[in-house]
């Protein structure tokens, strides 16, 4: 049978011990000489000479692995066979792999190592997840996991994609009726307005609550109110830009003068976080107008997050733009 068969001296020698050999019992019937489903024969299979002969034998260890082969109408070797049979091979795969390792640049296996798997998972599908935390753990080649080499597909590995698979298919394949789409558009303007009136209401309560106050808050409450005879806009977060210069915002001020971003200007905080509060999960998509002014040949790098912005949580940078003309522009 070894003169005939395409396999090694070291494979008859293990395998075939005692008169009938395992492949001779369970495949040959369909998949040699006389037979060839799926047009595979095990009578040709060759071991650790190329790289595709080593994946042959990986098919083979993968069948028997998930129980497909042999056929359940087909003569079922015992569990200890079974056991014998895939050990030998794992063995000779492992052998294989580092006898072509290098060998004309060619690699091996080249499957996508764990961090690999749930990036293109979420390139393809858009759903996040530690998907890949229950696979076996990464084999390293010359200290790298991600070298083909070291990547077999083993049973245990495939077993562990299927389940996988199934989890984040029912995660990005929707079958209830499309939710409702919501559209939310705010300007600067919109957050001064908004703040201007949570200013007037805290100052008109603490006038209504006057006699209840200590000294010092009467004081500054009488002042604020002061102020608001003056300015309505009293309490915004963001300046005006009018021909070329910062300005404090006035109530006639309206979505034909530009607010702006102010930086290093004195002004507080940069930030619109408290105008859009998504409070359920989904898709949300930003389309972002801006421009820069007074940009003296520097661009000025406008950061947009999601997430939670509490004391010690750290948010989620969806993209960094940079201002580097006068002219407004869309960024989505």
């Amino acid at each position: 049978m070894c003169r005939t068969w395409r396999v090694s001296r070291s494979f008859c020698q293990r395998i075939w011990r005692g008169g009938e050999t395992f492949l001779q019992t369970y495949c040959i019937s369909c998949h040699g000489p006389e037979k060839q489903k799926g047009d595979f024969r095990v009578d040709y299979l060759r071991i650790s000479e190329t790289a595709a002969d080593a994946e042959y034998w990986h098919l083979v260890l993968d069948n028997l692995s998930l129980g497909e082969m042999p056929p359940e109408k087909k003569k079922q070797p015992s569990l200890a066979e079974k056991e014998n049979v895939s050990a030998w091979i794992a063995a000779e795969l492992k052998r294989a792999a580092r006898m072509l390792k290098g060998d004309s640049g060619e690699v091996v296996f080249r499957r996508l190592n764990r961090t690999e798997y749930e990036n293109t998972i979420e390139d393809l599908f858009g759903v996040h997840g530690d998907y890949a935390e229950g696979f076996p753990e990464d084999a390293k080649a010359e200290n790298f996991n991600n070298n083909g080499a070291a990547l077999m597909l083993s049973a245990s590995q495939m077993d562990a994609y299927m389940k996988a698979t199934d989890f984040i298919l029912d995660r990005a394949i929707q079958t209830k009726p499309r939710p409702k789409t919501n559209k939310s558009v705010f300007t600067l303007h919109d957050f001064n307005k908004a703040a201007a009136d949570s200013f007037r209401r805290r100052v008109e309560q603490k006038m209504k609550d006057l006699d209840s106050l200590t000294e010092a808050d009467k004081k500054r409450a009488k002042e604020d109110f002061e102020i608001l005879k003056q300015n309505a806009f009293a309490g915004v977060g963001f300046p005006v830009f009018e021909n070329g210069k910062l300005r404090v915002p006035t109530a006639e001020d309206g979505p034909g003068v530009d607010a702006a971003i102010a930086i290093k200007a004195g002004y507080a905080a940069p930030d619109t976080r408290r105008q859009f509060t998504a409070r359920v999960a989904g898709w949300y998509r930003f389309a972002v107008t801006t421009y820069g002014a007074g940009l003296q040949g520097e661009p000025v790098r406008l950061q947009v997050a999601y997430g939670s912005f509490l004391q010690g949580t750290i948010p989620q940078i969806a993209d960094i733009i940079h201002l580097d003309s006068s002219e407004p522009k869309t960024h989505e």
